[in-house]
């Protein structure tokens, strides 16, 4: 039945029939290569996100602990300046003694290393939080493209 429909037809409805047909069949294919590439652009997207993710985590992470570690060593290298005066002083007098203020300013000192090296850790947190965010939302958009 269906091949007298088409034999009933004109030569140039036929022809038309063939290229609407032929139109159909490429949009769908294209469709279909359009699904299949953006499944794999969101993949090869998200593998990305998460490299990048992590490797600014560890450049972060590394520059805390890099500024900690300098404090530290800063901080070292004046107890032990500070020691040595007290080791000459007991040398060549035989006796050390503190005056208050020596004490306060030693004091002071430590408690403003302390105080920068607490900051330090708490910026290097906030960063690696803020980082965290960033990471969920790039996630999250790539994901909104996905289809």
């Amino acid at each position: 039945m269906k091949l007298n429909i088409l034999s009933n037809l004109r030569f140039s409805n036929k022809i038309t029939l063939l290229g609407i047909a032929s139109v159909l069949l490429t949009a769908l294919t294209l469709l279909m290569v359009v699904a299949w590439q953006s499944g794999q652009y969101n993949a090869v997207a998200q593998g990305k996100v998460e490299e990048v993710t992590d490797t600014n985590l560890k450049d972060i992470t590394r520059g805390a602990y890099n500024m900690v570690r300098a404090q530290g060593e800063s901080v070292q290298q004046q107890v032990d300046y500070n020691l040595n005066v007290a080791r000459y002083t007991l040398a060549n007098t035989g006796q050390v003694s503190l005056s208050q203020e020596a004490t306060e300013l030693a004091m002071r000192n430590i408690n403003q290393a302390t105080m920068q090296s607490l900051a330090s850790t708490r910026q290097a947190e906030k960063s690696a939080q803020s980082l965290n965010e960033l990471a969920r939302s790039l996630s999250q958009t790539v994901e909104q493209y996905q289809l």
